[in-house]
């Protein structure tokens, strides 16, 4: 189909219910959506991995901008389309300072997520794994400072710290060579600098040849700022962030009052009709 609109939405909070279902007017809205000629993907901050069921359960067909940025996965192709890597170098580095100061964090690859030891992230994944084919399963490696002896290293797109002290944060949030953001309370997502969910939505777009001014956006947390902080239309929900609400072109209702649905119905297709 030949789109002339695209519509990226976070996950978390946002189209989802809080406990990860898709509402019935949710499901509705993305019908209307492609009925008006309006691309639906997801921007979100999950691996690729965490991501998989939902596409495949609602027919998603455009790629998925994953990692905050930091990945575009085609999940037609079932493979990784852009991942913005983080040098060899710059891993170590990391990995050695999480692994000193005995952080909680995951490392995300195109391949596999990867667990620091006793990570409290991984009852997570395991859960999300219950009940799916091998092939729609998260591939779940635990890894200790040992990897730091290998020749190379994987491909990182993603490093997630959890509940790090605030003196440790502060040292990773300064880093210059960092792009480092806060996905949720107590979730500290870096990326490479440049990788933002505003950054890949503005190089999908492109790639599908829609312009910026005909590109939606909408999310609840800081590390969505990026997608409002461009010439896109960007939605806050009604439960996001204050920081969202100052660069919002519409505001609608909290996830649990089916705010996507509302912004689609009253805000993203009048607009796209007018435009049209």
């Amino acid at each position: 189909m030949n789109y002339k609109f695209l519509l990226a939405s976070d996950m978390d909070y946002t189209f989802l219910l809080p406990s990860g279902e898709v509402s019935k007017a949710n499901r509705e809205a993305l019908l209307e959506l492609r009925d008006n000629g309006i691309a639906f993907t997801f921007a979100t901050g999950r691996t690729h991995f965490l991501v998989s069921k939902y596409v495949f359960d609602l027919g998603i067909e455009v790629p998925v901008i994953c990692s905050n940025g930091g990945e575009i996965f085609d999940y037609k192709k079932r493979k990784s389309v852009f991942s913005a890597d983080f040098s060899d170098k710059k891993s170590r580095e990391l990995l050695k300072l999480f692994f000193e100061n005995n952080i909680d964090f995951t490392a995300y690859n195109s391949d596999a997520v990867y667990f620091s030891p006793r990570s409290s992230r991984l009852d997570f994944f395991l859960k999300y794994n219950e009940g799916l084919s091998e092939d729609e399963k998260a591939v779940l490696r635990n890894f200790d400072a040992d990897i730091l002896k290998s020749e190379e290293l994987p491909g990182f797109n993603k490093f997630l710290m959890i509940e790090s002290p605030d003196d440790f944060s502060s040292q990773i949030y300064n880093d210059s060579e960092l792009e480092v953001v806060s996905s949720t309370k107590g979730f500290d997502d870096v990326m490479v600098k440049g990788s933002t969910k505003g950054n890949a939505l503005h190089a999908l777009a492109k790639h599908m040849g829609i312009p910026d001014s005909h590109v939606f956006a909408i999310g609840d947390n800081d590390n969505d700022y990026s997608m409002f902080d461009k010439p896109f239309n960007g939605i806050a929900m009604g439960n996001a962030t204050p920081i969202l609400f100052d660069v919002a072109k519409y505001v609608t209702s909290s996830c649990e009052e089916d705010g996507f649905a509302k912004a689609c119905h009253d805000f993203i297709i009048p607009l796209a009709r007018s435009m049209s």
